[in-house]
């Protein structure tokens, strides 16, 4: 630190471009420090310094980084300390963003980052710094100050045994090591989603991730309890959601939806005391709505679709302006091509078209040729098929014949709905008539033409800029709107998708290889390499996704043309 604190001196009142002669190693101890990139000025994004820490200089035991678990929930503990660290040290002292510190924003989820990663033998922390300026002149002093005095403080806060909180961190470990026995026990157990007894789902409010304190906390009906073994193999009772199609109903503003989205977001592991760390959803799944407008580029919707107008095929489906139905079906096709066999639907966020036609409304259309064919037609290949459906429903009784299980909602209690629907069924039977049968779902083949879009994205740059404003994702001259994919915790993942798309087309713009094919090499590459396989400079930026996520961005790109 010595050597960096008399180069920040001589460099003190010269042009800012000098910071970029500091583009090299410094150390402190047994930890490692260097700017991986420079910003040009202060008002640029800020500069990211790379902090390695080896893990022996920490005194953190062993049982903290001796697997992946541990070692993913070890940097995840260290993130939410840090951020509150960077808080307190970020002060402006100059123009721009001169002396401030950026880590980013955490949420409840616990998510792999590239802002900070554990390996067997260090913890690399990047951070974002922004290097003091007046102007076009370096502050060396206040550099100084920032990078030999508050960036030690930082790691030494949050990365040393000492000033942890051993109880947080064990029950950190604890709470995620739970979620992953439970969530590997529900394929062996037939079930799509598991909540334990006592979790607490609502929210304080509709955009919040904070608990609702005063909510009734959740109890499964007897009826379709389930026990679990915790990491300890202690017993733990919930309510499991089993394969097959599962009906929540009931009455506006009862928790049907409440109860769907906590389901939909159990991909993750959750933090102690969030309300969630004991609700596990299997990761092959998918919330499939309605997005009108969105672009589509050859699928095959003739599972839902007949004839269309004009003699126009649905096998090879293609518009720019979706309608709500044919946005939803290619939802589902396309979540089915990446991969997925467990499917969310809430009737509120669904083209009423996509899901039911009832038996007056198929007598009016009868001659006229209805093209559309609803999903209840289908729900029983897809069930034998092999893939799940959750549906939120409060007006679509017509799925009740169909339904393997009944959940009723009544001011956020559950209570099975089976005898009910029964009834139901005897005493309203359905009148409308099935679409004729098909034996199988149409199997997609498509080629992204990626050597198109590395024209667009390339060009003349190394590796294109990609920012994410709100769920808008602007990558060179590309750009994707992902607002109707609802499983997404943070904007990170976003950059996350760009990125990796961006790499697949750098990989593999001549190989002419099925959009399936690409995403089982980027899945390989992820489980190799992790993160950093996706950008060639040391970002911040990046954050763990699923296949499924990279097939919904790529699908939305704005230029995607398909062979």
């Amino acid at each position: 630190m010595r050597d960096l604190e008399i180069r920040l001196k001589r460099l003190d009142g010269q042009n800012y471009g000098k910071y970029k002669t500091l583009q090299t190693t410094w150390k402190s101890g047994l930890t490692t420090c260097r700017l991986a990139h420079i910003q040009g000025d202060p008002y640029a994004s800020s500069s990211t310094l790379s902090i390695i820490v080896a893990l022996n200089e920490t005194e953190i035991p062993p049982e903290y980084y001796s697997d992946s678990i541990a070692r993913k929930v070890l940097a995840d503990f260290i993130y939410r300390e840090a951020s509150k660290i960077v808080g307190e040290l970020s002060e402006n002292n100059g123009d721009g963003h001169s002396g401030e510190m950026f880590l980013g924003t955490i949420g409840p989820e616990v998510l792999s980052r590239s802002a900070i990663q554990v390996s067997e033998t260090g913890i690399e922390m990047r951070v974002g710094v922004g290097l003091p300026g007046e102007g076009r002149k370096i502050m060396g002093m206040e550099a100084i100050e920032l990078l030999t005095f508050k960036i030690p403080e930082l790691w030494t806060r949050c990365c040393y045994w000492r000033n942890m909180d051993k109880d947080l961190l064990k029950s950190h470990l604890k709470v995620v090591r739970d979620q992953e026995t439970f969530r590997g026990q529900l394929e062996e157990k037939s079930l799509v989603s598991w909540i334990a007894n006592g979790s607490m789902l609502a929210r304080a409010e509709g955009n919040s991730v904070k608990v609702l304190t005063t909510a009734r906390p959740f109890k499964s009906p007897k009826s379709l309890e389930i026990i679990m073994r915790d990491s300890d193999n202690k017993k733990v009772l919930g309510m499991g959601i089993p394969k097959g199609l599962t009906l929540i109903a009931g009455g506006g503003y009862h928790g049907k939806s409440t109860l769907l989205h906590a389901i939909e977001h159990g991909i993750y592991n959750h933090l102690p005391g969030d309300g969630r760390e004991k609700l596990v959803t299997h990761m092959d799944s998918a919330k499939i709505r309605s997005e009108e407008g969105r672009s589509i580029q050859r699928v095959d919707l003739s599972a839902f679709l007949g004839t269309l107008p004009q003699n126009q095929s649905p096998t090879n489906f293609s518009t720019t302006n979706a309608s709500g139905s044919t946005s939803q079906f290619a939802n589902l096709m396309e979540c089915i091509e990446a991969g997925a066999t467990k499917f969310f639907i809430d009737e509120d966020l669904s083209a009423v078209n996509a899901l039911v036609r009832d038996e007056r409304m198929q007598a009016l259309l009868y001659e006229y040729s209805e093209p559309i064919i609803p999903l209840i037609d289908r729900i029983p290949l897809l069930k034998n098929l092999g893939h799940d459906f959750v549906m939120v429903v409060g007006a679509s009784g017509m799925y009740l014949d169909h339904a393997d299980t009944v959940i009723v909602m009544n001011d956020y209690s559950v209570f099975d709905g089976a005898e009910g629907a029964k009834k139901a069924i005897a005493e309203y039977p359905t009148l409308r008539a099935m679409t004729a049968e098909i034996d199988a779902l149409p199997e997609l083949h498509r080629v992204p033409n990626l050597k198109l879009l590395h024209a667009k994205l390339y060009g003349m740059q190394d590796w294109p800029k990609v920012r994410a404003q709100g769920t808008h994702v602007l990558m060179g001259d590309l750009s994707a709107r992902c607002g109707a994919w609802d499983q997404l915790a943070h904007q990170d993942q976003l950059r996350t998708m760009a990125h990796s798309f961006s790499w697949l087309i750098q990989k593999h713009a001549d190989r002419g290889w099925s959009l399936e094919k690409l995403l089982s090499d980027w899945s390989n590459a992820m489980e190799q390499g992790g993160l950093d396989t996706f950008h060639p400079h040391r970002t911040r930026e990046l954050c763990e996704i699923r296949k499924v996520d990279l097939a919904m961005f790529i699908n939305r790109i704005s230029a995607l043309s398909v062979i």
